[in-house]
């Protein structure tokens, strides 16, 4: 049975419930009390909570109205407030119940239907407890005159629409409760949860939202936002990430960047990125730089670059690498004196 079965019947019982209720407030016999006398002669005694009565064996009736509101005993005082304030509530968790029913299109969204309609079952449990205490107050009262053999007025008994209240209250708590149960879960607002991936994102795995964060990070102008970025790039496995970090590290101003670049080219496996970087090398300005890059052409293998470091060292106006090509001259198989005096 799904839930809103499940409400419509909640609706009917706790409806029902607040109707017995309401119907107990005119009748009679709330409490009764028979004369007894010969077979002829008959009286009958009754009250509720607005009059008190006499009825002989003719059939004549006599009421006298409970008037006065203060000037009743404590208990009626309680009882009718406690009814009036049942009755009321009854009123307005109808009224919630019809706005906060799902069958209904009233009311907005699911979840502020489902706030309605937990308000509607809280009014009819709270007033279903009013009625209960209300009838429970007075028949206590009537046991407990009952009971008392030191009371010696007239004693009553209890009457029909008491038991008839207890099942109304009883069904009234039963409707509200089912309604709160129903509608609890949905009252709640969802709350969407959101994972966290290591640094592509902070709110989502949606690629397009990674993708736009990155872009963002590498526009920004924050030094703690760039260098998390080179530190993502450095770590990425990704050979487009890996490529734009190395055109990013070629292109940077920073001393500290470019050096982590040749750093990385030197010791680079790639016969592009070695290539570049001894254009690099051979290129450049720096004393250090230019060091390196001799020795690493003396040792190399390559004929090519063996043949271009002589022909550097040839040009050179340095002293120290004129007599290192001296040297290497006249220790070289390939070496034809007169050409070279």
């Amino acid at each position: 049975m799904n839930s809103m079965n499940l409400e419509i019947i909640a609706l009917v019982v706790e409806f029902c419930g607040w109707v017995l209720v309401c119907c107990t407030l005119p009748i009679d016999y709330w409490k009764w009390s028979s004369l007894g006398g010969n077979i002829i002669t008959t009286a009958v005694l009754w009250s509720n909570l607005w009059k008190s009565c006499f009825t002989d064996s003719a059939g004549v009736t006599d009421c006298r109205d409970l008037s006065s509101i203060l000037g009743q005993e404590r208990y009626i005082q309680a009882c009718r407030g406690l009814m009036i304030g049942c009755v009321a509530l009854g009123v307005f968790g109808t009224m919630f119940a019809l706005f906060g029913m799902r069958c209904t299109r009233i009311g907005g969204t699911d979840t502020t239907k489902a706030k309605i309609a937990c308000v509607a079952g809280g009014c009819y449990i709270v007033g279903g407890l009013c009625s209960l205490s209300a009838y429970s107050l007075y028949a206590n009262r009537i046991t407990a005159i009952f009971f008392d053999p030191t009371y010696t007025d007239q004693k009553y008994e209890l009457g029909s629409p008491l038991f008839i209240g207890w099942s109304g209250s009883v069904l009234c708590i039963v409707g509200g409760s089912i309604f709160c149960l129903i509608n609890g879960k949905d009252s709640k607002p969802k709350r969407n949860i959101y994972s966290y991936t290591g640094g592509l994102s902070y709110i989502t795995p949606n690629p397009k939202t990674q993708r736009s964060m990155r872009e963002y990070r590498s526009q920004s102008k924050d030094p703690k936002t760039q260098r998390s970025m080179r530190e993502y790039r450095s770590q990425s496995k990704d050979p487009k990430t890996q490529r734009s970090m190395r055109e990013y590290r070629s292109q940077s101003e920073d001393p500290k960047t470019q050096r982590s670049m040749r750093e990385y080219r030197s010791q680079s496996e790639d016969p592009k990125t070695q290539r570049s970087m001894r254009e690099y090398r051979s290129q450049s300005e720096d004393p250090k730089t230019q060091r390196s890059m001799r020795e690493y052409r003396s040792q190399s293998e390559d004929p090519k670059t063996q043949r271009s470091m002589r022909e550097y060292r040839s040009q050179s106006e340095d002293p120290k690498t004129q007599r290192s090509m001296r040297e290497y001259r006249s220790q070289s198989k390939d070496f034809d004196r007169d050409v070279y005096i």
